[in-house]
This record gives C-alpha cells, sequence and structure tokens, in this order.
C-alpha cells in the first residue's frame, strides 16, 4: 500500500502539472504562435498515429499487465514473457506498416482537396506511429512495476515542455512547417529513449528467448484476451480520434485547428472523472470479487452523483466565462468560432460522468464483451453522424456528432448495467443536485458585475460559484463525501479545526 500510495501521490502531481502546461499550449502557445492551419496539421498527424498505433501493438499492452503477475516471481519467466510481447510488436510492426501502405492511396485521396498539406507528411507518419505505439508498451511494463510516476512525467510534462520549445523555435527561427513537423516527430523520439533508457538502467529490459518458460494453458488464455484487448484498442483509439481526422478531410485543417483549441476547453468537464474513476476502479473489482453488490450499487450512485456535481460546476464556470476566455486567448476572435464546440462537447462530457462508472462496472463483471459492442456501436454512430453534420455545420457540426454518439452510448450503457446487473445510478438527490446546479447557473451568468476587463470578470463569476457551491454541500446534505472533501480541505488549510 505504500508503494501505490507513493506512486498516486507522484503521479497526481505530474498530472496537474501537465494540464496546466496543456493549458499553457493549447490557449497561449498554439494561437499564438501558429497558425489555424499548422495547429490542424500536428493534431491530426498525432491523432492518426494514435489511431493506428493499436495495430501495431496487437493488444500487447493490456495484456502485459493484466499478465505480468503470472510471471513476476520467476525472473526468467517474466524475461520470457518480455521477450514473447516484444516479438508479438515486431509482427504487428510489419502488419501495421503493411497495412499503412495499404490504406495510404485511399488517406492521400481522401485529404486531398480539404488538406493538401496534410498529404504531404504522410511519409513520415510510419515512424510516428512505431514511436507512439513504443511509448505505450513501455508504458505497460513501466505499469506492471507499479511505477506509473516515470511514464506519467515523460507523457505528460516533458512532451508538452518539447511541444512548446518546437512552437518557439519554430517561430522564432522562422522555420518551414517541415520543421516543425520534425521537431513532433523528434519530441516523440526522446520521450520513447528516455522510457527506454530509464526503464534499461533499472535492470528491467532483461530477455529469454525461452518461451517453454510460459505454461501453454496460461498462453491460450492470454491469446484469448489479447484478441478482446486488440479489439478495445482499436475502437478506444477511433472513439477519442475520429472527430479530428473526419473534420481535417471534410472541412480541412483550418477548420480542424480551431476545433481543437475549443476541444481542449470543453475536455475540461471530464477531469473530475478521471481522479474519481482511478479510485473508484479497484473498489469496484474487490467489490465484484466478494460478490458485495450492495457496495457496487453505493458506488455506483456515489459516482454519478459527485461527478454529477464536480463536473456541472466546472461547465458553468467554463460556460459562463467561454467569451472572456476567447477575448483573452491570443487571436480570440478567430478561435471564438469554437464557442458552440465548447457547448456541446461539454454537454456530452457532462452527461458521460453524470451516469458514474458505468463501463468500469460492466468492464469488471461476467458481461464484460457487451463493452466492446457498445464501443462499435459507438464508432458507428460517430462517423454516420460526423458525415451528416460537419458539412453542414461545420466544427459545430463535429461537436454535436460527438455529442450525439457519447449521449447514446452512455444511455446504452446505463440500460445495460440496468437489465443485466439490476443497478441504476440515480435517486433523489441527484434531481436536487441539478436543480441547484440549474439554479448557480442562472445566478452566475444573469447577476450584473460592475467591471468590464474579461479577467476581472472570470474571476468574480468564479468567486461567486465557488461560494454557491461551499453553501449549498455544506447546507444541504445530499453529498455527504463533498462535504467532507471540503472540511478536509479546509482543515489542511488552517481555517478550521
Amino acid at each position: 500500500m505504500g508503494v501505490i500510495r507513493r506512486q498516486s501521490a507522484f503521479s497526481s502531481i505530474a498530472m496537474y502539472i501537465g494540464i496546466a502546461l496543456g493549458f499553457v499550449l493549447s490557449l497561449f502557445v498554439y494561437p499564438r504562435y501558429l497558425v489555424a492551419e499548422e495547429i490542424g496539421l500536428v493534431r491530426v498527424l498525432v491523432d492518426m498515429a494514435k489511431l493506428i498505433s493499436p495495430f501495431l501493438l496487437l493488444g500487447i499492452p493490456g495484456t502485459f499487465v493484466r499478465y505480468y503477475p503470472y510471471f513476476s516471481k520467476d525472473e526468467n519467466a517474466a524475461a520470457a514473457f518480455r521477450y514473447l510481447s516484444l516479438l508479438v510488436t515486431g509482427v504487428g510492426t510489419i502488419f501495421a506498416l503493411l497495412l499503412f501502405y495499404f490504406l495510404e492511396p485511399i488517406l492521400v485521396a481522401s485529404f486531398a482537396e480539404k488538406s493538401p498539406l496534410l498529404s504531404e507528411f504522410f511519409v513520415w507518419l510510419p515512424i510516428l506511429i512505431f514511436l507512439v505505439g513504443g511509448i505505450s508498451l513501455l508504458r505497460a511494463y513501466y505499469r506492471s512495476d507499479f511505477n506509473i510516476t516515470i511514464p506519467n512525467v515523460y507523457e505528460v510534462i516533458v512532451l508538452k515542455v518539447f511541444f512548446i520549445g518546437a512552437v518557439l523555435v519554430y517561430f522564432y527561427m522562422d522555420l518551414s512547417v517541415d520543421w516543425l513537423v520534425y521537431m513532433y516527430i523528434f519530441s516523440h523520439a526522446l520521450i520513447f529513449l528516455g522510457l527506454l533508457i530509464t526503464y534499461a538502467r533499472n535492470g528491467r529490459l532483461r530477455l529469454n528467448k525461452n518461451l517453454s518458460l510460459i505454461d501453454p494453458k496460461l498462453r491460450k488464455e492470454m491469446i484469448t484476451y489479447g484478441l478482446f484487448v486488440i479489439a478495445n484498442m482499436v475502437s478506444g483509439s477511433m472513439i477519442v480520434n475520429i472527430d479530428s481526422w473526419m473534420l481535417a478531410s471534410l472541412s480541412g485543417l483550418s477548420a480542424t485547428g480551431i476545433y481543437a483549441i475549443a476541444l481542449s476547453i470543453g475536455m475540461v468537464i471530464e477531469l473530475p472523472r478521471r481522479s474519481i474513476t482511478q479510485i473508484a476502479v479497484p473498489v469496484i473489482a474487490n467489490a465484484w470479487k466478494n460478490n458485495n453488490m450492495d457496495n457496487i450499487r453505493d458506488i455506483y450512485h456515489k459516482t454519478s452523483l459527485n461527478q454529477l456535481i464536480a463536473g456541472g460546476v466546472i461547465f458553468i464556470l467554463v460556460w459562463t466565462n467561454v467569451d472572456d476566455l476567447f477575448r483573452l486567448i491570443p487571436n480570440g476572435e478567430l478561435y471564438s468560432a469554437g464557442k458552440w464546440v465548447v457547448f456541446f462537447i461539454g454537454i456530452s462530457k457532462l452527461f458521460s460522468i453524470a451516469t458514474g462508472c458505468n463501463i468500469e462496472i460492466l468492464q469488471v463483471s461476467e458481461h464484460y464483451r457487451y463493452s466492446l459492442w457498445t464501443r462499435i456501436i459507438l464508432i458507428a454512430t460517430a462517423i454516420v453522424t460526423n458525415l451528416y453534420f460537419i458539412p453542414r455545420y461545420g466544427i459545430t457540426g463535429a461537436a454535436i456528432a460527438t455529442a450525439i454518439s457519447f449521449l447514446s452510448n452512455n444511455i446504452i450503457l446505463y440500460l445495460i448495467v440496468w437489465i443485466k446487473l439490476g443497478l441504476q445510478p440515480f435517486k433523489r438527490t441527484n434531481l436536487y443536485a441539478l436543480l441547484w446546479l440549474g439554479i448557480m447557473y442562472l445566478i452566475a451568468a444573469y447577476l450584473p458585475y460592475p467591471f468590464e476587463h474579461p479577467l476581472v470578470l472570470m474571476g468574480l463569476r468564479t468567486v461567486v460559484v465557488g461560494a454557491l457551491f461551499l453553501l449549498i454541500v455544506m447546507r444541504f446534505d445530499f453529498s455527504e463525501d463533498l462535504k467532507q472533501f471540503i472540511l478536509l480541505a479546509l482543515k489542511k488549510a488552517g481555517l478550521r479545526k
């Protein structure tokens, strides 16, 4: 527990620093030093690499983390398992390259009209795919050793610092756009090498070609599980990256760049889910193992309620301040075209977190295969809705398509968990929370403020929303978890004994 506690603490610090750097990069560095087309170019190239890299990995990261405990006590067997993972990834690399070169003419044709600049850099995409896949594999190695801090520091902090440096060098040295792409690829290469060298220095990169040390029955089980992981990785990657890909194809890189900036704002609403889910998932898994359905039911409700409140407050802060935020960021008049992207992405994320940890419960149950089918439905919905809405409404259409896809997906997940497991997260307190959030929004949005400066206005609205949040949580006992969290924070700040 001491190791896990320390790793969680260090990793959380790295994540928060990374979030701050991400805001600086997305809202100030990109809009100030790059044109929208250049933002769209680097965004789509990285997204395409993430989309194709699961074919390279062939499910190894998830399979390695899942089955490494079976080998961890025998160094020779662990080394054989590590060698097997590299062997499968090597086969996957060949498969991914063949897939890319088969698809390249189709990709070039799909982007030729709206994003011709992107087609010029497809020749470098296999290198980026290899690096993104290699980073993902090394992350799995670190996770298997209960070390999530080092990969988080490299990926969340160092990589963003490299990106910021690359943009500044590109701008102030007046380089061609080719060099921007080269520096982005080089940044990924440095992260890959840093993770590899650090792992090797710790003496963990030992290999053993004797695959007979792996039990044949376990090997068969790993193949079955690995196939499921491949499908999940591919579908998960498509879900996250398909909107920017289709937007670049249908509307161009400039539109994709504007969309990327707005998306980074709207995605903030999802932050509470990341922290709460990391805590809830191992508890759910343990409760399922012990057949403690009452505990799972309680967690399902509490994650739904607490995520609704926390995410709702963030949504209010984002949406009431969105106009002033665009006034603050460089070239905000251009990127303000993404205002409604922020709204629809924010609403979809708020609905997703308000339905609680439905997919997490489903994945630890015997009905885990349903999670794959819901992802396939989600991908199909995303493709159809993007094809319909992007030509009609541009970047706002892409956001509408994403919102429809995630809303329908979470309704399906909610129904599956309810029908198959007899669990649903909503109680009367959820309705009370929704009503209070509505009141908070009306007050924050329509309260007259005697100032015009955007930064002052944003600060005042934040104070108003924060004060209302504290008043409601402390006065009305519909979320004991949030109340205790606030009391603990006040105690640590020395404001309460």
